[in-house]
């Protein structure tokens, strides 16, 4: 808030609160400006103490309801939670912690913190969602109660020798694209011929809770009908799920031989695989008509896997909200079991036939596992043009986002969603390629009366050696997942001989442990019987290097030389940084880079997609902004996101491949650092790269005119808050440079070497 200068003794008060904390600011933009405020009538002070009367307890408000907001925003609606309340214990990203503070309930930051107890609005057993005029009544009880302490019984202005009496405070809330808050506070203060009284004061933030509380509600609700959590983890099942102790026990499968070995898997081990599974996966859960950055892939079968993930579930637009969902591996299942089990043995039911003579028994196994999960899932609802609330320094910024959190659990009972009948539930059909090709139950395509086709005889070589493989699964695909064919398995020769249903623009698909996955296009039309050689290549160990690409040194270059290459902007990561690697595909690994004890990953052929997060450890000073103190902050800090389609060729993986991450930012700089280095960021959310380069340029000296072809560099930044101030007298200029993803996406690709 910005004060003049006054030479009164109200002027020392308004200092004494602003020095204590009374009163709060945000960053809007480029420029620091008070909160928007909304009066039910114009504010005419009579006397000088009105004004810092009003400021006094407008500071209060302030910061009850900053407070009390991001409580309800931690806390899933609730300030107070029920004692009967179910909670999950769920750690901030960013360390905030809510506490018992001198008596008041606060949010901190706690790197140490348990965590923040977030209440489940669904439960295997109850739907319990707060009305949106509860989290108004929690919240309007809140400041009720918090600024009584707050005002401390007007304790500056009686040192004043004014006589202050007041009376009980009335709140009042409303929450719609933006939340009011009216506080009937009535007020009167006297000393000698000043005589006055105020009492209703506005308080308006710009958060969307009227949208962030329907859209949380909804979701609620479609789980508690139409179970899309359940849905989602089965796939995540069938995807992880085959006959190798490796992965997951399938829903159901066949297995046939002669030697009557079979695989075997402890519950202990499937439970560590299943936390592993969801936590890297849930996120990747999305709802139609949310806001959402979609999956593509070259690959049709794996975009049909990604598309599966995107749910349907109304069909209101909730424009400008995203909904995100995680799980994280230290949340206990609420209950889990797999059977039939032996113990913590998972075995098949095996049946052996014998009544061949001379030849050797047949044993056939089956593989039929019912999966009992009771899993938390945290809900969070961003509003992507509400304000970001930081407690810690009582200090928003508009238009950064809200995110609200709840808890629901995801529970699968006999591989029934959301229901324990003892019903024969099979889930999803465990026919599938491997670990990247969704499971689905069989449809009338693949039924043995549709293989109309002539023979086709499938072999399968490896791409180096060209010597046969054997006992490869092989499917067929045809436009929608129900129609995703098991036709069989490879002989000891590498062949397959067998019919095909007729389908133009099918998709052949097949996968071996140790192998890249192999997916083709195969039209079965009328052709005459034919053969078929397909080649597959084996997975290879390869090291791992990252680079960074400096941005800002990127841009500059683009706009001097109009060259997209980044050879002059490549970096080694500084001392602090790291990054999350995600490579999905025919081969899904999760990589945290550097990792001190292997940099190696196996790869092979295939379509990929790419998504590296690049961080940084930060120290960030405080800064004063019209005599306030912004407070800085140590930690963690994203520098940059990049995500790419990434097609690796058959014989193309070599013993190491570089990768390339967008940085906006480098450490070394940011250790100090200030506000105005990271809060313009030239890498925008949609992966585009929107800059302004300002430049000093020369002086005629006859005419004292700019010369404004001889310039040199100045200075760089993005173009989403601050902008460059140039006067006219300045001789400078700023240049605007926008570089799409599109253009830049084929020069940061990895590569091997």
């Amino acid at each position: 808030m910005s004060r003049k200068a006054q030479a009164t003794i109200f002027m020392i008060i308004g200092l004494i609160i602003l020095i204590g904390g009374i009163s709060f600011f945000y960053l809007r933009q480029k420029t620091l400006e008070t909160p928007v405020e909304q009066k039910a009538e114009e504010f005419k002070p009579e006397f000088e103490v009105q004004s810092q009367l009003k400021d006094y307890v407008d500071a209060c408000i302030q910061q009850q309801v900053l407070q009390g907001l991001e409580i309800i925003r931690l806390q899933g609606g609730y300030i107070n939670i029920p004692d009967d309340a179910i909670t999950l214990t769920v750690k901030d990203k960013n360390n905030l912690q809510i506490k018992d503070v001198d008596g008041n309930k606060r949010v901190v930051v706690d790197a140490n913190g348990e965590g923040n107890k977030v209440p489940y609005w669904l439960t295997k057993d109850s739907l319990d969602i707060p009305s949106l005029d509860l989290i108004k009544s929690e919240l309007a009880g809140y400041v009720t109660g918090e600024l009584g302490k707050c005002v401390k019984d007007f304790r500056p202005f009686r040192e004043q020798r004014f006589n202050v009496t007041y009376g009980r405070i009335g709140t009042e809330v409303e929450m719609e694209k933006a939340v009011a808050v009216r506080v009937r506070f009535p007020i009167s203060m006297e000393r000698e011929n000043i005589k006055f009284d105020i009492s209703d004061f506005v308080y308006t933030l710009p958060i969307d809770m009227a949208s962030i509380y329907a859209l949380s509600s909804d979701l609620a609700v479609n789980e508690h009908f139409n179970a899309y959590l359940e849905g989602h983890a089965k796939d995540l099942i069938s995807l992880y799920s085959g006959i190798d102790e490796k992965k997951l026990p399938p829903f159901s499968q066949s297995l046939t031989n002669f030697n009557c070995d079979s695989v075997s898997w402890s519950k202990a081990s499937v439970k560590s695989m299943l936390k592993q599974i969801f936590e890297k996966n849930i996120i990747y859960l999305k709802i139609k008509n949310t806001d959402f950055i979609k999956i593509v892939s070259q690959n049709p079968s794996m975009q049909g896997v990604y598309d599966s993930f995107i749910y349907e579930l109304f069909d209101t637009n909730f424009s400008g909200l995203s909904a995100n969902f995680s799980y994280r591996p230290e949340w206990e299942f609420i209950s889990y079991d797999i059977k039939p089990n032996f113990g913590d043995l998972l075995q098949p039911l095996r049946a052996m036939q014998n009544r061949v003579p001379l030849i050797p028994p047949i044993c056939i196994f089956e593989y039929e596992f019912k999966y009992t999960i009771d899993m938390p899932v945290l809900a969070e609802v961003n509003s992507l043009s509400s304000a970001l609330i930081k407690p810690e320094s009582n200090v928003y910024f508009d238009g950064r986002g809200f995110n609200f959190q709840f808890a629901m659990d995801s529970f699968l009972c006999g591989n029934q969603e959301r229901e324990c009948t003892g019903r024969l539930n099979e889930g999803l059909s465990a026919n599938a390629a491997g670990p990247d090709v969704p499971a689905l139950p069989k449809t009338l395509f693949c039924s043995e009366e549709q293989k109309t086709s002539e023979e086709i005889t499938i072999t399968t070589l490896d791409w180096s050696t060209k010597q046969a493989i054997a006992n490869i699964p092989v499917y067929y695909y045809c436009g929608s997942d129900n129609n995703n064919c098991f036709m069989g398995q490879t002989d000891a020769a590498g062949t397959l001989t067998t019919k095909f249903p007729k389908c133009i623009n099918g998709f052949i698909h097949m996968y071996k442990q140790g192998y890249g996955q192999l997916a083709e296009l195969l039209t079965v039309y009328n052709e005459p019987a034919r053969a078929i050689a397909y080649e597959i290549d084996r997975l290879k160990e390869v090291s791992i290097e990252l680079k960074k690409i400096y941005i800002p040194d990127y841009v500059k270059n683009y706009y001097e030389t109009r060259d997209l290459s980044f050879g002059n902007s490549i970096r080694d990561l500084s001392p602090g940084e790291n990054a999350i690697m995600s490579i999905l595909g025919p081969q899904q690994n999760i990589y945290f880079y550097p990792d001190p004890e292997s940099r190696k990953i196996e790869l092979g052929s295939g379509s990929f997609s790419l998504n590296i997060v690049l961080n940084g450890n930060v120290s960030i000073q405080p800064k004063q902004i019209q005599g306030q103190t912004l407070n800085g902050f140590k930690g963690k800090q994203i520098f940059g996101v990049t995500n790419l389609g990434w097609n690796i060729a058959k014989g193309r993986v070599k013993d190491k491949v570089t990768f390339f991450a967008l940085s906006d930012f480098d450490s070394s700089n940011l250790n100090p650092g200030t506000w105005d280095d990271i809060l313009d960021p030239i890498l925008r959310d949609d992966g585009n790269l929107s800059a302004e380069l300002l430049y000093q340029c020369s002086r005629n000296p006859a005419d004292d005119s700019c010369i404004y072809a001889s310039c040199s560099f100045v200075a760089i930044d993005g173009t989403n808050s601050m902008d460059f101030a140039v006067a006219e007298d300045s001789c400078q200029k700023v240049e605007k440079v926008e570089i799409t993803k599109e253009q830049y996406s084929q020069f940061i690709q990895p590569q091997f070497s």
